[in-house]
């Protein structure tokens, strides 16, 4: 068995989840499970978490297929191109990588398509950095109105990346991102 059942780390992770939620509320915690196996995956789901999050489609569609018996919330996470909303919206139950109103409208299109309600997070950036992706807070607040007006997209929170800095100097960013949320 790997490390991911140590219970030292669960107890970190309780922990610093503890943390998180006393400073800004509700809180889910998605394991990154990309370049994991389906193995490692099934080891995480016995200690308890049931939210994965995965960047590349291709990589994440075995996984799927390989836990479908399993209680599993599947997160798309990474950067999502128009052309593979389709697949996404078939296979995850959430997107967290919204970063424009065209892939908002994209992925409304596909999901009225599967007849299905797509749970979806904006994608905010703060910090002071270039960011890679995520939307700056004006074009959020934009998007998050847009997807307000769409029939088969839900909004159900923000998703941020922090600048790398130290976890005190990123607390601020935490509360950034829940005053514009709660805004």
């Amino acid at each position: 068995m790997s490390h991911i059942a140590d219970e030292p780390i669960m107890m970190g992770i309780k922990t610093a989840i503890g943390h998180i939620m006393e400073e800004i509320g509700k809180a889910t915690l998605v394991a990154v499970s990309k370049k994991r196996s389906v193995i490692s995956i099934k080891e995480a789901y016995s200690t308890g978490i049931r939210d994965f999050g995965e960047s590349y489609l291709q990589e994440a569609l075995p996984k799927i297929e390989a836990l479908k018996d399993l209680d599993i919330t599947w997160h798309f996470i990474g950067n999502l191109q128009k052309n593979k909303v389709k697949k996404v919206v078939e296979h995850f139950d959430v997107i967290q990588s919204v970063n424009s109103i065209a892939l908002a409208e994209e992925i409304d299109k596909r999901a009225e398509e599967n007849k299905k309600i797509m749970d979806v997070m904006v994608e905010i950036y703060l910090g002071d950095e270039d960011p890679k992706t995520g939307a700056a807070l004006d074009d959020a607040r934009q998007i998050i109105d847009r997807i307000k007006e769409l029939a088969n997209i839900k909004l159900i929170g923000i998703m941020m990346m922090t600048p790398s800095i130290d976890i005190e100097k990123r607390r601020k960013y935490f509360r950034e991102a829940k005053m514009f949320y709660d805004d």
